[in-house]
């Protein structure tokens, strides 16, 4: 029902994406277990990667919250690859994944798990995913196992029509929500300084011209989704498919 266990034979049997191929598709465990995952920041200069793992450690659960295209699921799998190395994860993601509903026998993995264990689930608040928050009840006081969670921004504040109380009282009483940073100045120029490593090329481009030009990009005012779209424009430099005019970047556009 979506859930995999992500450990080294879950690595060992994937191998990664280009990164160009990657860095336009979406960044899959496989591409941030390579590395192709750039780091975002604190204000402190501190990676949220760093600060979120820390925080579960310390017994807390994490809710990541932003718009889409933000990157909370690429941060959930720096988060999760990291946790891979000192316990067990068990990582649900939202894309094609069936409803979730074995919340026994997702109890009893967890049971039988190497501790410390982390539980990330994508898109946690939606009808297929959130039969999750009763295991997050079940196991709350328990320092064997932790939640880290990703929604959108207004999907977590409101989450259904007609929400189930008991669910929506555990997500909003279990969680220490965390808002995913704007991206910045600073962050583009990471981003460039990493596609060109990654990429092999020179990417002649400032990187705050083409951050106001992703920002602007949305059909009806500025996007929501500017980590998505500021990387696809960076991969175009590593893309040999890439041409003046092509159909495809013009419907990513």
């Amino acid at each position: 029902e979506g859930f995999l266990r992500v450990d080294e034979a879950y690595f060992a049997e994937r191998e990664p994406l280009s990164p160009a191929a990657a860095w336009r598709a979406g960044l899959g465990l496989p591409e941030v277990a390579a590395g192709y995952a750039v780091s975002r920041t604190t204000d402190d200069g501190r990676s949220y990667a760093t600060t979120i793992v820390d925080r579960l450690t310390e017994g807390e659960n994490v809710a990541l919250i932003g718009p889409p295209g933000t990157g909370k699921s690429t941060l959930c799998r720096q988060v999760a690859r990291r946790w891979a190395d000192r316990g067990t994860v068990f990582y649900r993601q939202s894309e094609g994944a069936e409803a979730f509903t074995s919340v026994p026998a997702l109890s009893r993995a967890i049971d039988r798990a190497d501790p410390p264990v982390l539980v990330v689930v994508e898109d946690i608040v939606r009808p297929g995913a959130s039969s999750v928050l009763e295991l997050v009840e079940q196991t709350t006081g328990r320092d064997d196992v932790v939640f880290l969670a990703d929604a959108r921004d207004e999907e977590w504040h409101a989450p259904d029509a007609e929400p189930d109380v008991r669910r929506d009282a555990v997500r909003q009483d279990a969680f220490n929500v965390l808002t995913m940073p704007r991206l910045d100045e600073d962050d583009a120029r990471r981003f460039v300084d990493r596609a060109e490593s990654l990429l092999a090329v020179d990417i002649d481009v400032d990187p705050s011209a083409l951050l106001d030009e992703v920002r602007a990009a949305g059909p009806e005012g500025p996007a929501p989704g500017g980590v998505l779209l500021f990387i696809d424009r960076l991969a175009r430099f590593g893309d040999p498919t890439t041409e003046a005019g092509n159909a495809l970047d013009a419907d990513v556009d």
